[in-house]
């Protein structure tokens, strides 16, 4: 394994996780705009801790230490038409330069207190658009598209995170089950472009996986105009 992985100078790094700390509750007055609190501070319940990833940026992009091409890799947003990472992301596949393990659609959980502005189906279907133009360019090793998180959290009575209800999707599942096959010293990279439901689901359906991944998020600001 080599010391780290060149990713796109567009993107930013968030954290992976580590084994300590003790369970968080949870301290927003927004509790369904909890995409960024409940990924980032799911990691600190139970016995995980997130810890900052050592990293650096160059002339050719984002290198992550811990990090390289042999890593299994699963790429997850809500749009796919309006953004280069996942072109990116392809054609390293395509050259065997990228271990992509799976393609997986989240909702755009844009005005959920109004019932949502998108359906699940308009991101699978901008998904599908833009893998059918990458295959019918030649790309190869481009996953089908797997349906995640359709649904914002609804925060526990109890405030504790680990409580939070399970959100189960198939875009879940995949994750839990590469991160599974992962380790800490070659861990699941989880590169989000959209809400980290999906990913935070994961985390609540099997919180084991926390030390066998890295999650790189692109967009953690002004997201849904209330997060950090």
């Amino acid at each position: 394994m080599t010391d780290g992985y060149i990713l796109p100078q567009c993107s930013r790094l968030r954290f992976r996780e580590t084994r300590a700390g003790r369970p968080r509750k949870w301290v927003t007055k927004h509790p369904l705009l909890w995409v960024s609190q409940l990924a980032a501070a799911l990691f600190l319940t139970g016995p995980v801790e997130a810890v900052g990833v050592d990293y650096k940026l160059t002339e050719k992009g984002l290198f992550i230490q811990g990090v390289d091409s042999s890593c299994p890799m699963i790429y997850d947003n809500d749009w796919w038409s309006n953004t280069p990472d996942k072109n990116y992301l392809w054609a390293k596949a395509s050259r065997g330069q990228a271990n992509l393990r799976g393609n997986v659609v989240t909702r755009d959980m844009w005005d959920w207190q109004k019932g949502y502005l998108y359906t699940l189906k308009q991101g699978i279907d901008d998904a599908w658009k833009s893998i059918k133009i990458a295959r019918r360019s030649g790309l190869k090793n481009i996953p089908d598209p797997v349906a995640g998180c359709d649904k914002a959290f609804v925060k526990p009575d109890s405030g504790k995170i680990e409580d939070t209800k399970v959100i189960r999707s198939k875009g879940s599942e995949l994750i839990v089950a590469e991160a599974k096959k992962a380790s800490p010293r070659e861990p699941l990279l989880v590169f989000v472009g959209g809400p980290l439901n999906t990913v935070a689901n994961a985390y609540l359906m099997d919180s084991s996986i926390a030390e066998r991944m890295v999650v790189f998020m692109t967009d953690l600001r002004g997201y849904n105009g209330k997060d950090p």
